[in-house]
């Protein structure tokens, strides 16, 4: 996609309920502690060449009601293998969060500008050694971080209807040296007169699941 080769880019859908439009976006961005700028590079080019809900190289977020955009973004935590894995067994979160490229590179506007997450209450999704709770114990000794997200944005006239209900990872799911993560999220969706659609019409149209 737009000149990016082998497992790394993205694609989209979009959806339409009402006088809503969402858009979901799935991404899987480039590797390696030290390669933030390639990931940020990764999600303009992304969004940039999106032809959907309108041509490429416009404003694509404007373009609709609120966006969901998840998969492997490679984000990483910058520190050593040997303070984190500390940190991780005092379970100060917070001490990771200060330090992970994401969290960093939206405060700075350089990727994900507007987009929200749920809490990062649980422990880094990557790397581990299959079949295993144990991070890896490889001799390149990856700092555990949190490379799988989900995260939402949405326009001014839809800000604040959307809750995230649930937000974690599959810590009982060992099968890949990444544990999946799944959001659920409750969105207050407008019918064509702007008027909120009743929740007693059906849960399925206010109700969003995201499985990764």
């Amino acid at each position: 996609m737009n000149g990016m080769l082998g497992n790394k880019g993205g694609c989209a859908i979009s959806l339409r309920f009402g006088a809503d439009s969402l858009l979901f976006v799935t991404a899987h961005f480039h590797a390696h502690q030290n390669k933030v700028a390639l990931r940020n590079q990764d999600y303009h080019a992304i969004l940039d060449s999106l032809a959907i809900g309108g041509p490429a190289g416009g404003p694509t977020l404007e373009r609709f009601s609120h966006v969901f955009w998840f998969g492997d973004l490679n984000y990483r935590i910058n520190g050593n293998r040997d303070i984190v894995d500390v940190v991780l067994e005092r379970g100060l979160f917070e001490v990771l969060l200060a330090n992970d490229q994401l969290k960093m590179v939206q405060a700075k506007k350089q990727a994900f500008d507007g987009f929200e997450e749920g809490a990062l209450d649980f422990p880094p999704t990557y790397k581990f050694d299959i079949g295993t709770d144990d991070y890896d114990t490889s001799s390149k000794a990856r700092v555990p971080s949190w490379t799988d997200r989900i995260l939402w944005w949405s326009g001014e006239p839809a800000r604040g209807r959307v809750t995230c209900d649930a937000y974690t990872s599959a810590s009982t799911v060992q099968t890949s040296d990444h544990r999946p993560v799944y959001g659920c999220f409750t969105v207050d969706l407008l019918d064509e007169c702007d008027h909120l659609i009743p929740v007693k019409t059906s849960r399925s149209w206010r109700q969003l699941c995201t499985i990764l």
